[in-house]
């Protein structure tokens, strides 16, 4: 999204703050949900897994509805389509990735 966000600041300051704050909602729960979703592996610990997987999903929607709401109350000067654009852009960017990941392991 860095990329796209350097062009869209030559046309409009304000599209690629929102653009950046989009992804950043997104992407900074997904990785804190990454972090401590995969701490553990094998078979052994799979209660462990289990549980670090649905605790890691809560708070990766709870940051998220927070990160919504500070992006909302805290800034001024918010292009909302710019800053969706970022949000669902990055989503489609994951699973984007995902999808090649899977088709090449198949």
């Amino acid at each position: 999204m860095l990329p796209v966000a350097c062009v869209t600041y030559w046309f409009d300051v304000r599209a690629a703050k929102s653009l950046l704050l989009g992804a950043a909602v997104f992407a900074l729960p997904n990785l804190l949900f990454t972090l401590y979703t995969f701490r553990y592996r094998g078979a052994a610990q799979a209660v462990d897994i289990y549980r670090s997987f649905k605790f890691g999903e809560l708070v990766k929607l709870i940051l998220a509805t927070l990160g919504f709401a500070l992006v909302f109350k805290y800034v001024p000067q918010l292009n909302v389509l710019a800053f969706f654009g970022g949000f669902v852009a990055m989503l489609l960017l994951q699973l984007l990735i995902a999808g090649s990941y899977l088709y090449k392991t198949l």
